[in-house]
């Protein structure tokens, strides 16, 4: 209802396009002169009549800061009028028109707007036929439909370019959300999976080179930075993803390579959930730095060159055989599975 109610209460549907204290101040000597030249046309006036003189000019006034207030209130004066006048005046019956002019021409839907005249030209023909009201209702109303349809014609005139310029902001906001989300898509694609490749090589070049404690010192500072450098690049991307209450992208892969042990314990608690158990041999050489002089041992030196010697799963019992044995050799073993 709030959101209902916040549209009524717009001056214009446009974005492109705002209306000026100038402009209400031209639609306020509108309904001024409206108010006038009706009430001299048909002066002396009967106090009910002065009345709906009066409120239809201050609705008509009103309806250019709050179009849909302003021309239901006009409307519902207008008909009033139509019904419980005898005499016919140039206001408040026009102001159905003029208020369903400014509607259209700041870009509200038409059909709502255009029924506010059919319904006033039912209600008035309705009663010049068969309410008693006198002939001059309809002379009147030739009247109301020659200004009043001028005045609709001219606020279509004024609504066609102002829908062409809402049209050209909304592809041009079409077109910047398409090169957004190409942009998010290419350094997803190129820059953080090159440096994702680059951490991966950094790993397996330390672990073929256990014995080089400069270079892994190195390559840890360099996969150290370039995790970090992932790490912003990732949230820079959710970030232009979410700019705008635009598509969000499936960016959580752009995360730095997590850890072989983290991997491997991950593994062995979903196994366990169903009832397999699973063994690693060999993973401490990933962490063991060697003997304290900076070498690793000749046996040492080729398992971790081999990498995790080997994985064994035991399923449940009766599942099946006991249990299986993968090998896997890293660059630098000896190549068995």
């Amino acid at each position: 209802m709030s959101a209902v109610a916040a549209n009524l209460m717009q001056p214009t549907r446009y974005a492109t396009w705002r209306p000026t204290w100038r402009l209400h101040l031209a639609h306020a000597f509108l309904a001024t002169m409206v108010t006038l030249v009706s009430l001299t046309a048909r002066w002396p006036l009967f106090a009910s009549m002065l009345l709906f003189e009066i409120v239809g000019g201050l609705t008509l006034a009103l309806c250019s800061r709050f179009p849909w207030p302003g021309a239901l209130l006009g409307s519902a004066v207008a008909w009033t009028g139509t019904v419980m006048m005898t005499d016919a005046s140039i206001s408040p019956g026009i102001i159905p028109w003029l208020c369903t002019a400014i509607l259209v021409a700041r870009g509200f839907p038409r059909m709502p707007a255009y029924s506010l005249v059919v319904f006033s030209l039912v209600l008035t023909i309705a009663d010049a036929r068969w309410g008693g009201a006198s002939e001059s209702w309809i002379d009147m109303l030739m009247w109301q439909g020659f200004i009043g349809g001028a005045a609709i014609t001219l606020a279509e005139l004024v609504r066609s370019p102002r829908h062409q310029a809402e049209r050209s902001l909304y592809t041009y906001r079409e077109s910047m959300e398409r090169q957004r989300l190409l942009v998010v898509t290419e350094l997803h694609d190129t820059v953080v999976r090159d440096l994702t490749h680059a951490v991966m090589t950094a790993e397996q070049a330390r672990l073929t080179h256990p014995e080089d404690t400069a270079l892994a010192l190195e390559l840890d500072a360099m996969t150290v930075a370039v995790r970090a450098a992932v790490e912003q690049m990732r949230h820079a991307l959710r970030a232009m993803s979410d700019i705008r209450g635009g598509e969000r992208l499936d960016i959580e892969a752009t995360s730095a390579p997590r850890p072989l042990e983290a991997v491997i314990a991950d593994a062995a608690t979903i196994l366990r959930q169903r009832g397999a158990h699973l063994e690693v041999e060999g993973l401490e050489l990933l962490r063991e730095p060697g003997d304290p002089a900076g070498r690793a041992p000749p046996a040492a030196a080729g398992a971790g060159r081999a990498g995790v010697e080997h994985v064994q799963v035991h399923g449940p019992s009766g599942a099946g055989p006991p249990g299986n044995r993968v090998r896997r050799a890293f660059p630098g073993g000896d190549g068995k599975q």
